[in-house]
């Protein structure tokens, strides 16, 4: 028997483990929930005061850009996302790109602020889309990057408890039995995105928080269910 028929990989199945260690949170409120964590990260870290462009990159539906390019009062959000469904699903007012995070088109130098929310872990090779994300920021302009975090007690796209302690063909397996056309890189953490960011020429701030209002953890205090790293193009 072929393990990709084994019941472990059902679909289903899958779904309802993840209600029974995800709490069910509506995606506008999870979204809102980064754009508030963001939105401070962004006030404390950014040293001009006026922000011009904003970027989400790999931005979906654009329900983190819209929030933010409101209460910052930019003048143009540009949302660039690789699925064009996603795009046709996408909030008003936004300048909508379909396009890789690895090849950007934009010009050098557009960017004052840059977002990548829950992508470099997906990507095949998230040092280069670090470096076309600096190749359009203005000098001294910020990226704000969430990961999660694979280390603690619930993973939340899977719902898998404990990922450490799974082997990482076994949880790829599982992912890819929720999430039919998407790869996913394990070894993505905090320290290797300060790593990438060092490699680029970026500065980073890192941030432990619970990104999210999705797991259902008495201990996300201590073992966050994902993180927050700012980084700056000096």
């Amino acid at each position: 028997m072929r393990i990709s028929q084994y019941q472990f990989l059902n679909r289903d199945m899958w779904k309802l483990v993840r209600n029974l260690t995800i709490a069910k949170a509506n995606y506008v409120e999870r979204c809102k929930f980064l754009a508030i964590k963001s939105y401070k990260l962004i006030k404390r870290h950014y040293r001009k005061s006026i922000i011009k462009v904003l970027v989400d990159i790999g931005g979906g539906r654009g329900t983190i850009l819209k929030f933010l390019s409101l209460v910052l009062g930019v003048e143009s959000a540009i949302l660039v996302d690789i699925s064009p469904k996603a795009l046709k699903k996408a909030l008003k007012n936004l300048h909508r790109i379909c396009a890789d995070a690895h090849y950007l088109p934009l010009r050098e130098r557009v960017a004052d602020i840059a977002l990548m929310f829950s992508v470099l872990e997906l990507l095949k090779n998230p040092q280069e889309a670090l470096k076309e994300a600096k190749r359009i920021l203005k000098n001294r302009g910020l990226i704000i990057i969430q990961v999660p975090n694979f280390n603690g007690v619930i993973e939340l796209c899977t719902g898998i408890p404990f990922p450490s302690l799974w082997p990482n063909k076994l949880k790829t397996l599982v992912f890819k039995s929720i999430f039919k056309h998407s790869n996913i890189n394990w070894n993505v953490t905090p320290k290797l995105i300060k790593r990438l960011a060092s490699n680029s020429y970026l500065y980073s701030y890192n941030y432990n928080t619970s990104v999210t209002l999705l797991a259902r953890n008495p201990l996300k205090k201590f073992l966050p269910t994902g993180f927050l790293i700012v980084v700056e193009n000096n």
